[in-house]
């Protein structure tokens, strides 16, 4: 700080008497106040903002003075010297209203000096001004001119029709597009209404709005159907426009009109195409359901569903699968009896039922063969309730059959053999497919139908155990099963 003040008393020696120089060191001493206000030295910030204030007195520089008197204002205040604090703050406000007042003086005799100025300029601005105007004008007629040339030309020149008429319709103009789409010279069109080009394609109530929108002073757009001189029908896209006076009253209507003929064609052979699309694709759509029921007649849903995305599916083991398999009784012997197309007609209408029954309780026909029919629960989708709803199926499949009997000339006596384990299910050939189970669950199932009675449900042990809480059972005599040896056996009460 003491290098500081020592520097800006050399300046002040060395400027002593020069005005200048004293602003200079009185600018200087004030940021150096400022600064030191800012850091809190509040001593060191006094003594130059006091320097400052008093140099800038000395050479006249009041906004100097005033910037010094509001730092030490707040530092008088920070420190709690009112006094001292509101005589800076009185010394400020009587500066800035002095630099006010020069201010103002200034602004004034500035304005005095304008104003006499502009008083000697009036009468010479005036006459400018009259000549400027007559020079505007006469360019915008010009402008006028050339713009009403160019607007003649471009109708000329228009491919869309051009036509006014007055507000009772009356043709006045018409461009040569008019003549040239309609086939009406510019004479045979005025005098004429509009109604001359009328196709009769529209109903009366199209022209009916269309005019009740005009006579409301708004504008009409749409697409119409029109007829040339010759008799041939065009579509045009029209726009007409009421031309109001000045007292917002209609004198005339201009309609521009696009001859669309070619779009309107083409759409038409597009919708024409798309509509034998849209035919063609809901032909095939019917043809893909046909064959999408056609597969899964033969195949299981999921087995189906993969041959579609895939093209493949591989064989898959299942570890618990619950195996139905059934004959008639007496077959060959009803068959014999009976015309081949009356018999398959029966076997048809039975098994469409078992497929129903099956399908109810989320089994799976496999396949018919004869009079036998195979079916599953537990694939090709596992089941935890495949022994149970296999048993319960059976038991539907002998209800169906009872009733039946008793609305029926001929006889139809199921026996029932179920059986639960592990299978394996594949496609079999490569081109009729065929889906099949094996494995020895599947032999074991065909013993227990074997061993069964007429109308009676045999399950082997292994589906007993899965189901012996769910279901009334009669236990059999143990009977040797070939291949097997001595099996256990159950009947299920119904």
């Amino acid at each position: 700080m003491n290098d500081k003040m020592r520097e800006l008393e050399k300046k002040l020696k060395a400027g002593e008497g020069k005005a200048n120089n004293l602003d200079g060191v009185a600018t200087s001493c004030f940021h150096i106040g400022r600064e030191k206000k800012q850091q809190n030295e509040f001593d060191t910030a006094l003594i130059f903002l006091k320097r400052s204030r008093k140099l800038a007195r000395q050479v006249g520089a009041k906004k100097r003075e005033m910037e010094s008197c509001q730092q030490l204002y707040e530092i008088y205040k920070e420190q709690h010297e009112y006094e001292k604090a509101f005589n800076c703050l009185q010394n400020y406000t009587t500066i800035k209203e002095d630099l006010f007042n020069i201010e103002k003086s200034r602004q004034f005799a500035e304005m005095q000096t304008k104003y006499e100025a502009c008083q000697k300029e009036k009468e010479a601005e005036i006459y400018r001004e009259k000549n400027a105007e007559l020079e505007r004008k006469i360019v915008k007629n010009k402008l006028v001119e050339e713009k009403l040339r160019k607007l003649s030309r471009a109708v000329e020149q228009s491919a869309s029709t051009i036509v006014i008429t007055d507000h009772k319709g009356t043709i006045e103009f018409v461009n040569p597009a008019f003549t040239r789409i309609t086939g009406y010279t510019y004479n045979e069109a005025l005098g004429q209404n509009p109604r001359v080009l009328k196709s009769d394609k529209h109903p009366p109530k199209f022209y009916q709005n269309m005019w009740q929108t005009l006579m409301r002073g708004d504008v009409w757009a749409g697409e119409m159907v029109n007829k040339r001189k010759n008799g041939d029908l065009y579509w045009e896209n029209a726009t007409i426009s009421p031309i109001k006076n000045a007292n917002g009253e209609v004198t005339h209507y201009v309609a521009v009109k696009e001859d669309i003929t070619k779009r309107k064609l083409a759409e038409e052979a597009v919708h024409k195409a798309h509509a034998e699309l849209v035919k063609k694709n809901a032909e095939i759509e019917k043809e893909r359901k046909k064959s999408d029921t056609l597969l899964l007649n033969i195949l299981p849903a999921k087995v189906a569903e993969d041959l579609k995305e895939s093209g493949k599916t591989e064989p898959q083991a299942f570890d618990d699968v619950t195996v139905f398999f059934s004959d008639f009784a007496s077959f060959t012997q009803i068959s014999s009896m009976i015309q081949p197309k009356y018999l398959i007609g029966e076997l048809s209408r039975i098994f469409t039922a078992f497929d129903e029954i099956m399908e109810k309780h989320d089994c799976e026909r496999i396949k018919t063969i004869g009079d036998a029919y195979l079916a599953v629960c537990g694939m090709p989708e596992p089941n935890p309730n495949h022994a149970g709803n296999m048993i319960r199926a059976a038991i539907d499949i002998i209800h169906y059959l009872q009733t039946r009997n008793q609305e029926s000339d001929l006889e139809w006596l199921t026996r029932i053999g179920i059986h639960s384990g592990p299978v394996v299910g594949g496609i079999v050939g490569v081109k009729k497919y065929i889906y099949d189970v094996f494995g020895d669950t599947i032999n074991t199932a065909s013993r227990m139908e074997s061993h069964s009675q007429p109308m009676r449900i045999n399950v082997s042990g292994e589906t007993y155990r899965l189901v012996k809480k769910d279901f009334h059972f009669m236990l059999r005599k143990s009977i040797l099963v070939k291949g097997k040896g001595k099996m256990d056996m159950y009947y299920v009460k119904e």
